[in-house]
């Protein structure tokens, strides 16, 4: 997280920052939880806009179970930026275990 204040500070606060909140897109689909952490493209801390992007912090070393969480990553991203109108981005996704990263 100290890293993506950091961003914030950077970029002049022109996004927000969630993390640990309940972020639903297809809830049948298996596209639903709390995520590690959100980026937004939005100064207001308020809500989730579009476009987003979701990093993902590796557990316990296990790339292919953290791939397989970033792979929903971005599928529920672009997914939630197609429905807020904000497509026109594309939505790349890497794991890393500090030895390894996997894009």
């Amino acid at each position: 997280m100290p890293i993506l204040v950091e961003l914030r500070k950077l970029v002049d606060r022109q996004i927000s920052l969630f993390s640990g909140v309940d972020f639903t897109v297809d809830e049948a689909n298996g596209l639903n939880g709390v995520y590690d952490y959100i980026i937004s493209r939005s100064p207001r801390q308020f809500a989730v806009n579009a476009p987003i992007l979701m990093p993902v912090k590796a557990k316990n070393e296990d790339m292919k179970r953290d791939l397989s969480q970033c792979l929903a990553e971005i599928v529920a991203a672009q997914l939630f930026n197609v429905r807020e109108g904000n497509a026109s981005h594309p939505v790349y996704g890497v794991v890393t275990i500090g030895s390894n990263c996997a894009f």
